[in-house]
């Protein structure tokens, strides 16, 4: 019996490609954005994949977010806070499903479905995973690749006005993400890379139309005053 047992086991290791040595890491701590920093721990045998723990913290050092890696991909239930420390989100990258969503502190961005909707339809909104602070801001917000866009196009430019759009799929992908950039009275529009983020960092849940998953577009306004050491970013809706 003590054989069968054996082999059973050796079996479902050869199967699974489960390792009973646990794999070396190395621990990293990155600025995410100027606001954001990240630490984690990388696979010593292959430095892209993060594994283990991993948290958030903004400059203030409050925990934005924390959970788990394995493989280079998030795992179990993974926890995002606010600014102040409350919990916002708690979402198992397991089971593809949040357990714990606030909805009390909703922000006024705009939604575009990309199909006809009449009034009898039951409409949700796209919902970011990870949350308005650590997961919507960075993308938004302290942008030096659009700070850079900016000044290229517009040097010595004070004030700017952005318009952002970020097309989601129907699968709660983030496809692409567009600024397009007043100043005075001329409009440049330009793509934003951000391949820079973790894709768990870009993870939708769907919009919805009578439950059926449909693409969709968030746009959020603001305007950037720029002065000689600083620039200074505002919600316009």
């Amino acid at each position: 019996m003590k054989i069968i047992k054996s082999v059973l086991l050796i079996s479902i290791i050869l199967l699974t490609g489960y390792s009973v040595y646990p794999q070396e890491t190395i621990k990293r701590s990155d600025k995410l954005t100027p606001e954001l920093t990240e630490s984690f721990s990388i696979l010593k045998s292959d430095k892209k994949l993060r594994q283990g723990e991993y948290t958030a913290v903004n400059k203030m050092k409050v925990i934005l977010a924390k959970g788990n890696y394995n493989a280079g991909k998030r795992v179990g239930e993974w926890q995002f806070f606010a600014d102040t420390g409350k919990l916002l989100q708690t979402f198992n990258y397991d089971k593809n499903e949040f357990s714990f969503l606030d909805t009390s502190a909703k922000r006024a961005f705009q939604y575009h479905f990309l199909q006809d909707i009449s009034q009898s339809d039951t409409v949700n909104n796209p919902v970011i995973i990870g949350g308005y602070y650590y997961a919507f801001m960075p993308l938004i917000y302290n942008r030096i690749d659009l700070f850079k866009a900016i000044g290229a196009v517009f040097p010595g430019t004070s004030k700017a006005r952005v318009k952002q759009v970020l097309t989601i799929s129907a699968e709660g992908v983030l496809l692409k993400h567009l600024a397009l950039i007043t100043v005075g009275d001329k409009v440049i529009s330009c793509e934003l890379d951000d391949s820079a983020f973790d894709d768990g960092s870009k993870k939708f849940t769907p919009a919805m139309i009578n439950h059926h998953p449909v693409a969709c577009e968030i746009t959020a306004l603001s305007s950037l005053n720029f002065t000689r050491s600083d620039v200074t970013q505002t919600t316009l809706y």
